[in-house]
């Protein structure tokens, strides 16, 4: 029981970071993409590059 416990720790911790990684990314494509600039599709460039 120690074991299976242990485990699904292990693995809850490593979705956690994951979920954790992703919004940091998209909080950050989020805040360039509302910079102003003068190109069209500098917003469809930036979330390309996150994804």
């Amino acid at each position: 029981m120690l074991s299976r416990t242990a485990d699904s720790l292990y693995w809850t911790g490593r979705y956690i970071e994951r979920a954790d990684f992703l919004a940091r990314i998209l909080e950050a494509t989020i805040r360039l993409a509302a910079i102003p600039t003068r190109g069209d599709g500098d917003a469809e460039t930036v979330w390309a590059s996150a994804l």
